[in-house]
Order: structure tokens, then C-alpha cells, then sequence
């Protein structure tokens, strides 16, 4: 029997009046904040009770309100629960039982922790903690110059674990610090150079997929941040209150905590979407309810084994444009068939899926909105030498692969050998293969580690593409991996580009209405408002490469034409415009003869 089975209706009120009074729940100004809120305000209102969740924005606020009485309950953590109470040595053993003791005075309870540490961590770029060194928050210290740290306005003023107590006790000299709330705009300015260092937490849902390095906390300046439900000790007179957090006790790890922010912040569900997600596959709470039952589900669908990048943004666009359906993503080894046949919505594709092996190009689905590109990266020990030789590609199958073995094939090679990029470069690094082919976004890490431990370069494609084998290839484009991309690449390299797009299924093919061609309509085919849609919502605006079969293909033309035709107004005019016309043609040539 479930916990909160036991729970009833007016246990959690002040008795069964008419109109009782909400719990109260208070969540800072951040994704991992809102969704556990609306974890407890989900469990509340399933034992029958009312909730209410108040954003009390941060630690200051939300720490007043409880104590004051105004909030019931919030989830807090014990490294920030210990500085705001002023411990000068945390114990790191029993944080909990020395918070819980700390704040009993002050009319607060600490119950249960969730079961997942969410520390404050320092990040900086694989490239930028390749090329300095950098593995630890003192080797900052060495860095010349003022230092560029961008963090969440509330790191500022902590008293104990903020940001000038971190400097006073690593030694760093401060730049004016970069103050972003949202931390995937602060880890962008990392990787754009703004900054060299991002104050995060490390369960980010945003750090997934990003090539970025945390810094090991050498000296113990940050201490455990366990985060569990604090209670107005006055609220915990309602019976069955305290069950709410015990439903969840020890049930949330680091993992789970860091998948369910990345379902906020990446891939664009509500807070509460993602709460009761968790809820139900914990089997906490039923399936029934109203958040997200009853939704049509969208189902975007990729080959079983690529890595494109792009599904996070691919997936965020399409929750965009379809609001009221569940998304998600299904990997398959023939996403176009799952289109096609009408299993799956939409899929996933990099470009190099519209063709099969003698370049006859898939005209079943079309390209909607690009979400990424991938770059061919040929990493050799010598990068002078022709490309030729133990040349190894991505695993049989995936999009890289296929890519990676046609490029061979139209140098008269075949594959030396075929693995993950990690194992790839490994046997590079070892002499086992001349060389590697491989499709990845810029900054791949495994790339990035390689080639800052020396011995191995990137060769430059440029010429490589010429006009037969353009052909031959038409997904691929030229393209340049700019400078400083990788340790030790000290100019931009020419390389090959193939993007990564959303697809539907392919629009009819011209039918005759009424004397004159149309074209028809699938019933599942993306229509031009959503097309527009998803190209807005991925955010690159760009149009996908011509040699695709596409939904852009329609021609400003063809969209007027269509248009007249299919208006009867505009139709009697064209006609009227005509009569007059041949009148005065017929005019003319009469006064002529005259």
C-alpha cells in the first residue's frame, strides 16, 4: 500500500471546515526549487488536501516566511541551512543532525533528506581546463588577471559560502563578477569567453551533453548540501503532514534529480509535468489525475544509434509547438518507417538519412527545422599525410558511419575498422589506425581530450569535396572548425558539414480540382504554420539544404498562386483585369487601322 494511501482527507487541514487552509510550500527562484515544490503540493492534494506554492525567490526569503509561519513547508539544504545559521564548522558526518539541532529554536523542523546532494561546483570549459591545467579551484589562483566568474546573484552575498568567502579562502583575484540567474546562459558564457569560470549547482539538468569541467573542491570549502524538507514546527500539528515528506524520503538521487531539471530547463515540460512524472514511475502515486492524462502523445523517433546533439533542442521545439501533447523520444534502427507508417510524428534525422547507398535520395518524409550540425573531424598522428591508410569510422549503422565509410568509399577506401569515438582515438593514439573519421558537434569531449594529450592533429578537408563527389555526397557542405576550438589547434580548419533536421511525412503529390492542379495535403504532413513554428522554436532560423526533400520547397511564387486559386474575390478580378485588358488592346488596334 502506498504511503500516501494512509494519508486521509482531513489530516491535512485544521480540521474539516468548509474552507480549509492550503500547505503552504515555498520554492526559490530556480528549476530544481519549483519541481520539488510541486512534488509535495502533488502529494498533498493526492491525500485530498489543498496546497499552494509560493515562490519566496531566495534562501533569505523562503528561511523568513517559514520561520514567520506564513510558509508550511519548503525543501532546503543543509550546506545552506548550516552558513544561515551561522555554523562556523559544519560537520560534514552529521549535517543533518547538526542543522536539525541549530534550527529547533528558531520553531523549524528538519525531517528526512530526499537522498541527493546538490552542491555548489565550479565549471570551466574542457578546452580552457585542457590547455591551463586546470583541475582544481586553486589552480584558478595561478591564472594571470583579474578572474571572470559568472554565478546566480544569491552566490554574492552568502556569508559563508559565497563568492568572496570562496576567494578569501582560495586566494583568487576577483574581476567584477557576471551575475546570471539562469545557469545554461551562464554556462554559454563560459564557453563564449565572457567568462572563465560558472558557479553551478551539480545537478544542473542544463549540464548534460555540455563540454565543460568541474573543478575539484580541494580545500573543502563547500560543505554537504542534503537537501530535505523543512517544516514550520507550529504546521507539523496537522497530522499527516510529516508523511508527505517521509512519501519521499531517500527517494531522489543525484541522477534522478539532475534528469528531472533537465526536463525543465532542455527539454521545456512544465515543473509540474515533470513532478508527477517522477511520482508515478516511482509508484508513489497513481497514474489518474489531471497533469498530462488524457494527452495525445507526440513521438519523435531517431535511429538507435546516433548521437546527433540536436535532441534536446529538437525535442524543446516540438513541446513548443505541440503544448498539449505528451512528447517523447523512442530511438528505432528505421525512424523514417516509423513516420511513414504513422507510428511516430516526426523523426530525427542527420541529413545523410534522406539517402540510400546509391544516392537515390528519400522522398517518403521531409525536412521541416534544422536543430544542429555536425562536423567531420579526421584526427590523424600526421595531419599532412593524404587520407588514406588504417583509417577507421563510427559504429556500422549510425549516421556517423554511414558518413564516415561514404567519404572512404569515394576515395577508393574501405573501413580499417569500426568502434565508438572513444575507442577510435584510442587505437590512433596507440598506432593501431592511421586515422579516424568521425561526425561530431564542435567540442566534442572526447575529441578535445585526445588532442590535448598531444601527438595527434586535425587534418584540413579543404579541396577535399569536389564537384564529382559532391555529388556523390550531397548532404555534406564545407564548413571551418574556427580557431582555438581544440588544445593546440593554433588556425580554423577546413572541414565537411552535414546537418541535423526534424522531419515529417512528405506532402501529397499534384491532384486536379476542377481543371486545375492542386497539391494535396497528407493528413499527417506538418502544416505551414507549424513548419514556421518549429523552425522559431529550435532557434537556428536556417532553411535545410537544398539536396533534401523539404518543407520549404514551395516557392514564394507557388504560395500566391495557390492563393488566388483558391479565392473566388480574387478569381473575378484576374478575370475582370483581362476583359479590360483585351478591350483596350482591341481598342488600340482599331485606332490604328482608323
Amino acid at each position: 500500500m502506498r504511503v500516501v494511501a494512509l494519508i486521509t482527507a482531513c489530516a491535512l487541514v485544521a480540521g474539516c471546515s468548509e474552507s480549509p487552509q492550503p500547505v503552504r510550500i515555498g520554492a526559490k527562484a530556480f528549476t530544481e526549487q519549483q519541481v520539488l515544490a510541486q512534488i509535495l503540493a502533488l502529494l498533498v492534494r493526492q491525500s485530498g488536501g489543498e496546497a499552494k506554492v509560493i515562490n519566496c525567490v531566495d534562501s533569505y526569503g523562503c528561511q523568513q516566511q517559514l520561520r514567520e509561519g506564513s510558509l508550511d513547508l519548503m525543501v532546503e539544504y543543509t550546506g545552506t541551512g548550516l552558513q544561515f545559521a551561522g555554523s562556523p564548522a559544519p560537520d560534514t558526518a552529521k549535517p543533518l543532525e547538526q542543522v536539525a539541532a541549530l534550527y529547533k529554536p528558531l520553531g523549524l523542523t528538519w525531517l528526512t533528506p530526499l537522498g541527493f546532494d546538490n552542491s555548489y561546483a565550479l565549471y570551466v570549459s574542457q578546452a580552457r581546463a585542457a590547455a591551463d591545467n586546470l583541475k582544481t579551484i586553486e589552480d584558478l589562483a595561478r591564472l594571470p588577471g583579474a578572474l571572470h566568474i559568472t554565478c546566480p546573484p544569491e552566490f554574492v552575498p552568502r556569508p559563508g559560502d559565497g563568492l568572496y568567502a570562496l576567494a578569501r579562502r582560495y586566494g583568487l583575484k576577483l574581476g567584477a563578477p557576471l551575475l546570471i540567474e539562469d545557469p545554461a546562459e551562464r554556462y554559454r558564457a563560459v564557453m563564449a569567453g565572457q567568462a572563465v569560470v560558472a558557479v553551478g549547482y551539480t545537478t544542473d539538468g542544463v549540464l548534460s551533453g555540455l563540454k565543460l569541467s568541474p573543478l575539484k573542491d580541494s580545500l573543502g570549502f563547500f560543505p554537504p548540501y542534503n537537501a530535505a524538507v523543512v517544516a514550520n514546527s507550529a504546521a507539523l500539528e496537522r497530522p499527516g503532514l510529516a508523511n508527505i515528506a517521509a512519501s519521499v524520503a531517500g527517494r531522489i538521487d543525484a541522477a534522478t534529480m539532475q534528469a528531472m531539471n533537465y526536463g525543465v530547463d532542455v527539454e521545456r515540460q512544465k515543473p509540474a509535468t515533470v513532478a508527477r512524472s517522477f511520482l508515478v514511475e516511482a509508484g508513489i502515486i497513481g497514474r489518474g489525475g489531471s497533469d498530462g492524462s488524457g494527452r495525445k502523445a507526440i513521438v519523435v523517433t531517431g535511429h538507435a544509434e546516433d548521437e546527433h546533439g540536436g535532441t534536446p533542442a529538437a525535442l524543446g521545439a516540438v513541446r513548443a509547438v505541440f503544448p498539449q501533447h505528451v512528447v517523447r523520444f523512442e530511438a528505432t534502427l528505421d525512424p523514417i518507417a516509423s513516420v511513414v507508417d504513422g507510428s511516430a510524428r516526426l523523426a530525427l534525422l542527420g541529413s545523410e538519412r534522406f539517402f540510400d547507398d546509391d544516392g537515390l535520395r528519400e522522398t517518403r518524409v521531409e525536412a521541416a527545422a534544422v536543430v544542429g550540425t555536425r562536423q567531420v573531424h579526421v584526427v590523424r598522428r600526421d595531419p599532412g599525410a593524404p587520407m588514406d591508410g588504417r583509417i577507421g569510422v563510427q559504429s556500422a549503422g549510425s549516421g556517423a558511419g554511414l558518413i564516415g565509410t561514404a567519404m572512404l568509399a569515394a576515395a577508393g577506401q574501405t573501413p580499417a575498422a569500426t568502434a565508438d569515438a572513444a575507442a577510435l582515438l584510442k587505437q590512433v593514439s596507440s598506432g593501431a589506425l592511421d586515422g579516424a573519421i568521425l561526425l561530431a558537434p564542435v567540442g566534442l569531449a572526447d575529441i578535445t581530450t585526445a588532442l590535448a594529450s598531444g601527438g595527434l592533429q586535425l587534418k584540413s578537408l579543404a579541396g577535399w569535396l569536389t564537384a564529382e563527389r559532391a555529388i556523390g555526397l550531397p548532404y555534406l557542405r564545407v564548413t571551418r572548425i574556427p580557431s582555438g576550438t581544440y588544445p593546440g589547434q593554433t588556425g580554423p580548419v577546413d572541414t565537411l558539414g552535414a546537418q541535423v533536421v526534424l522531419a515529417g511525412p512528405a506532402r501529397g503529390g499534384p491532384a486536379i480540382e476542377g481543371g486545375q492542379a492542386a497539391a494535396v495535403q497528407s493528413p499527417r504532413a506538418l502544416t505551414r504554420k507549424q513548419v514556421r513554428a518549429l523552425v522559431q522554436a529550435a532557434g537556428s532560423g536556417e532553411a535545410p539544404n537544398p539536396a533534401l526533400p523539404s518543407a520549404w520547397s514551395v516557392s514564394a511564387a507557388d504560395t500566391v498562386t495557390a492563393s488566388w486559386a483558391a479565392n473566388p474575390i480574387a478569381d473575378t478580378v484576374l478575370n475582370l483585369l483581362t476583359v479590360l485588358f483585351l478591350i483596350w488592346w482591341f481598342r488600340a488596334v482599331i485606332r490604328r487601322q482608323t
